[in-house]
């Protein structure tokens, strides 16, 4: 009778433990590396992504996200997305003089992409993605140690406390062991006026 007890003691525990770390454990099982066919971009896509023409930005930025939805959401490919980008040193710059770039796609209220395309020989791939977030309001770089850069996002939380108030939820990412990791996250309120 007692082991009986302790045995179901036991995996009450593990199922309230594996409950409460469940959003980590879905995060990790989320990550991921790329294989099969790739999007690839040409470099001259990317590099007008830097340009100083309104129109010829405009341009390569529809075209980048079209290419990353045809990929990521097909069907919902005529939805009124949201696209950011960064160009970022993820990896030591010296190995690679070409920035990555970090392409956000967003559709509110719920859907959130996050890409990093990394160039290689004369076209950027897509090297890694997170397609489980929520809709990212802000992009942003940091500079970190040895030339490395790392960025982060805020992200929108669909979970309003009252009308005056909105949660949000702050990751820095970084880069370490060939692929995409979240090196801090905090969630946070704004309140209105």
């Amino acid at each position: 009778m007692k082991k009986k007890i302790l045995s179901q003691l036991l995996i009450f525990i593990m199922l309230v433990t594996f409950w409460f770390n469940l959003p980590g454990f879905i995060e990790a099982l989320t990550i991921a590396k790329i294989s099969g066919p790739l999007p690839v971009f040409p470099d001259i896509q990317i590099q007008l992504l830097q340009s100083a023409d309104p129109g010829l930005n405009k341009d390569a930025i529809a075209a980048t996200q079209k290419k990353l939805l045809q990929y990521f959401e097909p069907d919902l490919i005529d939805k009124p997305w949201q696209t950011k980008y960064i160009f970022v040193n993820l990896s030591d710059a010296q190995q690679s003089p070409t920035p990555d770039v970090i392409i956000t796609l967003s559709l509110p209220p719920d859907r959130g992409i996050l890409t990093v395309l990394q160039k290689q020989n004369s076209s950027y791939i897509l090297l890694c993605y997170r397609d489980n977030l929520q809709p990212i309001i802000e992009l942003g770089k940091l500079s970190h140690i040895d030339n490395e850069e790392i960025f982060f996002t805020h992200e929108y939380q669909n979970l309003p406390v009252n009308t005056k108030t909105e949660t949000r939820l702050l990751k820095v990412w970084g880069w370490g062991k060939n692929s995409l990791k979240v090196i801090r996250s905090e969630q946070y309120q704004v309140v209105h006026q």
